[in-house]
């Protein structure tokens, strides 16, 4: 065609075509009389001037070609268009590492299909390529975001303020950094001089990604002084802040339970009755004790099994020296024959209480149907245990906070030294005296005799706190002078008229879980522990 005109070519349709018989196909009994085959078209035989009219300029589209896959040419100039198309790309990546290692991998691709066998690249990408990936991604993303910024740098022009107070400049790469006040220090060359790149660029994004997983997922501030370290991305500290807060990793570790709104008391804890009638219970320890006091004694393992009534915080506490059901079952002897049978045992799903209730069911069961008498004793004196559900840290509160306090008050006195059993059980005669003689109610600090005066779990015991200081002595005091009988029922009546005015209020208020949340609903993802 381009040693003819085009004038000497005409263009035949497809009806008249000859050669369309063979890639087109016939049947055998056609192409015996199909004259077009054997003879060609009938135009040929006649004057050029009558031959069919047709244009030689090649058509746009083909009504018999199939459309085929769109044609990518890779180019190293950063074209508006393919520049678009490389941030796609650094959009559509999930980590930094992976985009270093796909754009280091088109670029071998490329500079082999241009390279003679014996100079192409083969094996594992070395440090030089992904340094060079990862310069690519830096130039694309200054050259799309900061372009009327490089072109003010070239015309020597004024910055943007966001940009002039970092003095930025080229390097040889034709990539932009900080040029900064650091040009004397020891410092190497690519922290005193970062690499320069926007907030909203997607590159910025992988990152802070990338550096806050090299630092076990920090925080913020470690993220970001390990990140300046080689980039400089303007206004760093709050994308920082927004790519940790949608870190999957630490959400789920910085992620709060859904607690519903704290339940009200129960009758327990809210009613009259008598003291230890519904008590909670729980173990603490192990602690160290010697058997005797000599200096090559052998120690042993003890724990303290705590008693605490549930309406007036009064504590008992005793020695045991197992965490078995024996010892549990000897330790709530001691602690009904000094303060009575109780009602309801609540405590946990430990396994001394467990068999202990299942001990105390098999007992009564046994005698309830053996003796009627007997029966009916136990049936009005039946103590009842009620165990929380099982990995439940938040209920039993109340005795977890006179552990919290006892142990408190043991490591202070013993600090580190070793005592024999009675001794032991002797300190804690003495820790518990003193959590029976906290005020049960705030003290005022404008009242000087608010003090002496101040409601105690001691006062429901003894009538007073238990290391309050003695009385006067009354015996030579006329008879007389004394109600008697009816002044201790009136003095316990005024306990507990206390107990209603002055503690009951306090515990009105919820300290915590005090907001309405709603249930999970099904179909709705959630973090199971």
């Amino acid at each position: 065609m381009e040693m003819t005109d085009h004038c000497e070519w005409r263009h035949i349709p497809t009806k008249l075509n000859a050669a369309d018989c063979a890639s087109r196909g016939l049947q055998p009994s056609e192409l015996v009389d199909y004259s077009l085959w054997w003879r060609g078209p009938d135009f040929l035989t006649e004057p050029i001037e009558s031959w069919p009219a047709g244009s030689t300029e090649f058509p746009q589209s083909l009504p018999e070609l199939k459309p085929g896959p769109p044609v990518v040419v890779a180019t190293t100039t950063a074209s508006s268009s393919s520049s678009s198309s490389f941030l796609e790309l650094i959009g559509s990546v999930s980590s930094l590492e992976r985009l270093r290692r796909v754009v280091a991998w088109v670029s071998r691709f490329c500079q082999n299909a241009r390279a003679i066998p014996a100079n192409r690249s083969l094996g594992r990408l070395q440090v030089e390529e992904l340094e060079r990936a990862l310069h690519l991604c830096v130039r694309v993303t200054q050259q799309h975001y900061f372009a009327s910024e490089l072109s003010k740098l070239d015309k020597r022009s004024t910055l943007s303020p966001a940009l002039r107070k970092l003095t930025p400049f080229l390097d040889s790469n034709c990539l932009l950094r900080v040029g900064g006040r650091l040009q004397h220090s020891t410092l190497a060359d690519h922290s005193k001089h970062p690499l320069i790149l926007p907030k909203t660029a997607p590159l910025s994004a992988l990152v802070c990604d990338y550096y806050h997983q090299i630092t076990l997922h920090g925080g913020a501030q470690v993220t970001q002084a390990t990140l300046q370290s080689k980039f400089w991305i303007l206004s760093a500290r709050s994308l920082v802040r927004k790519r940790i807060h949608r870190c999957l990793t630490c959400y789920r570790e910085t992620v709060k339970p859904t607690h519903p709104q704290m339940a009200d008391l129960p009758p327990a804890r809210v009613t009259q009755d008598r003291v230890f009638a519904d008590t909670g219970v729980d173990f603490a320890g192990p602690f160290l004790v010697k058997e005797n006091t000599s200096r090559r004694a052998r120690e042993v393992k003890a724990y303290m099994c705590i008693f605490v009534c549930t309406r007036v915080k009064a504590v008992h506490i005793e020695l045991v020296g197992s965490l078995s059901t024996a010892s549990y079952q000897a330790a709530l002897e001691r602690f009904v024959a000094r303060r009575g049978l109780c009602r309801n045992i609540f405590c946990d799903q430990g396994r001394n209480f467990v068999g202990a209730a299942r001990e105390m069911e098999e007992i009564r069961a046994f005698l309830q149907q053996t003796e009627e008498d007997v029966g009916t004793f136990l049936s009005t004196r039946n103590v009842e245990y009620r165990f929380n559900p099982p990995l439940s840290p938040w209920m039993g509160g109340l005795w977890e906070a006179a552990v919290k306090s006892a142990k408190t008050h043991l490591r202070r006195i013993t600090s580190g030294r070793l005592l024999t059993y009675e001794e032991m059980a002797t300190l804690l005669a003495r820790v518990e005296a003193v959590l029976n003689s906290r005020p049960l109610c705030p003290l005022s600090s404008t009242d000087p005799h608010a003090a002496p005066s101040c409601l105690t779990p001691g006062h429901f015991l003894v009538g007073g706190p238990l290391i309050g200081p003695p009385e006067y002595n009354l015996l030579g005091t006329k008879d007389n002078l004394l109600d008697r009988w009816q002044a201790v029922q009136r003095a316990s009546q005024e306990f507990w008229r206390s107990w209603h005015k002055d503690y009951l209020h306090t515990l009105i208020q919820r300290s915590k879980w005090n907001q309405h949340r709603e249930a999970p609903s099904v179909g709705e993802p959630v973090f199971v522990y």
